[in-house]
């Protein structure tokens, strides 16, 4: 009997566990699926920026339209899942971490019914309503509480106490009305706490039930959640309000009022996970890496062109039918630089900024997943760069020139420090008049190209003789084929013809052709470039 009851009881156990797990899943199943901002999606990265000095900063993510390409990604995808692809854009991956994700996703798509059980197994992460890797990762994560507020559970029963004296000695009515105001200050001190911590909680146990659902499963590839099923489910149950308290009915709220349940569970719960931040921080990384890599198996499916990209750490980068993978028709484009920049020329509307986004978010993703939406492609993991959105700040005080020389004094310095990358730079210094643009843009462009790869556009096409020694001449072009590349500088601009296509006069078109034809003596065929 003794032997058998002993066999009974570990099943018991299993049995309560995966009733508790499924019933969570089932009721997350039917909760509503939360929206976050660019802040939020971000948080993770900003809590661990200290981690990645070679991140791609802001300018260069909102210039290569890089909120677009994660919206693409992470459709359908907890908030978990995009602070991690948000991360991995903006800071990259090395070498190893980057294979060991690029063999999980091929074995996911060679696997499609996998791919839709993990998929399923962490859709419930969707209903998190507050993301915590703020809590998780940030360097104030680990700061204790003040020591006052482990004395908050003595006030509820001092105040139960003091009311049941006053029956017998009235002057307990004093005591009574201070403890009472110290219910109510600790009430009005922490009342913005609880309701972040509720969320914060409720993510956490998500989270953490998504890490035991994995773990209960017999995939190689999640051997890791099995090693940490049994720390979840702890850390689980010590995150969770008695069930006695939340299902008696007007008992949460008397222990709420009269006791600081809430209180007390919010400060217990908080040292609970500062006491066990690497098994958080541990389970996060292993749900948020995965989800990750199921969004971007996903992704694959989808896009029509994709390749493994061969990555290494110098200046060149090479390109076979590359394409941008913002656009749904987007025209396929070639592409060799072998550690000398480019001065990129074309008419306008061809799509020369278009160009160069199709570079920058492609070594993005090569960067951040080992991919690029291409034939094949061999690139240079160095951080990525971008000036091409500068515009006067009214509310900064900053006129065009002025911010463009802000961003170039950044790309300058960066060029000149430890983590010297690719700079993507659209016309650069239109903020000025045409010679000091061409003279200021001549030193820049040449001082950065001395430490990185410059791939520049601009319609001041005497740049491209200036900048002959650090910059090979491309001229691009659309055909139904797709975008060519080929060496030379632009001829036959198209700037005054559209003038007439725009609906201006006959005569400010002749008017322009003769004041051009007359400067294009002077400046687009100059007898010898200067020596930088």
């Amino acid at each position: 009997m003794t032997t058998a009851l002993q066999q009974l009881l570990p099943r018991l156990r299993r049995w309560r566990r995966t009733l508790a797990e499924n019933v969570l899943l089932v009721s997350a199943a039917g909760a509503i699926e939360y929206s976050f901002d660019e802040d939020d999606v971000a948080r993770f990265h900003d809590s661990t920026a200290g981690d990645c000095p070679a991140a791609v900063d802001r300018q260069t993510w909102h210039d290569l339209l890089a909120s677009h390409y994660l919206a693409r990604l992470s459709g359908g995808v907890s908030i978990f899942g995009r602070q991690v692809l948000y991360r991995r854009l903006r800071a990259g991956v090395d070498d190893a971490a980057c294979r060991q994700h690029a063999d999980r996703i091929t074995a996911l798509l060679g696997a499609p019914d996998l791919l839709q059980g993990l998929g399923d197994a962490c859709a419930p992460l969707r209903h998190a309503r507050t993301e915590v890797a703020g809590m998780l990762f940030a360097p104030a994560a680990a700061a204790p509480e003040p020591w006052w507020t482990r004395c908050l559970g003595l006030v509820g029963p001092a105040f139960l106490l003091s009311m049941a004296l006053t029956f017998a000695w009235p002057a307990a009515w004093a005591p009574a009305g201070i403890l009472f105001a110290m219910l109510l200050a600790a009430r009005l001190r922490y009342n913005t706490a609880l309701r972040s911590w509720e969320a914060a909680a409720e993510a956490m146990q998500l989270m953490l039930v998504a890490c035991m659902a994995l773990g209960a499963r017999g995939e190689p590839m999640l051997a890791d959640f099995r090693h940490g099923r049994e720390s979840a489910r702890r850390l689980h149950r010590s995150l969770s309000r008695s069930t006695v308290v939340m299902n008696v009915p007007y008992l949460k709220d008397y222990v709420d009022w009269f006791l600081l349940g809430d209180v007390r569970h919010c400060l217990q719960g908080r040292r609970r996970v500062r006491a066990h931040l690497p098994a958080l921080r541990e389970c996060f990384l292993a749900v948020a890496n995965l989800e990750a890599d199921i969004a971007l198996a996903r992704h694959l499916q989808a896009v029509p062109r994709s390749c493994r990209a061969v990555r290494h750490a110098g200046k060149g980068i090479a390109f076979d039918s590359v394409v941008n993978p913002l656009l749904d028709e987007a025209l396929p484009l070639s592409l060799e630089l072998d550690g000398k920049g480019a001065f990129i020329s074309g008419r306008n509307g061809v799509g020369k900024s278009t160009l160069l986004r199709t570079i920058g978010l492609n070594l993005l993703a090569a960067r951040a997943f080992g991919f690029c939406y291409a034939d094949s492609a061999v690139v240079s993991t160095r951080v990525v760069h971008a000036s091409m959105q500068n515009e006067d700040s009214l509310l900064g005080g900053e006129s065009l020139y002025i911010a463009e020389l802000r961003r170039s004094r950044e790309l300058l310095a960066s060029a000149q420090g430890a983590h010297a990358g690719i700079y993507l730079i659209d016309e650069v210094f239109r903020g000025t008049n045409h010679l000091e643009s061409i003279s200021a843009a001549a030193a820049v462009l040449d001082e950065i190209a001395r430490h990185g790869l410059v791939i520049v556009s601009s319609h001041n096409l005497v740049l491209a003789s200036i900048l002959d020694n650090c910059l090979a001449p491309l001229q691009v072009d659309a055909t139904p084929a797709g975008m060519t590349l080929r060496p030379g500088v632009l001829v036959e601009t198209n700037g005054i013809a559209l003038l007439a296509e725009r609906g201006f006069d006959r005569h400010v078109q002749e008017r322009a052709n003769k004041v051009f034809n007359w400067l294009n003596r002077y400046l687009a065929h100059p007898s010898g470039a200067v020596e930088l």
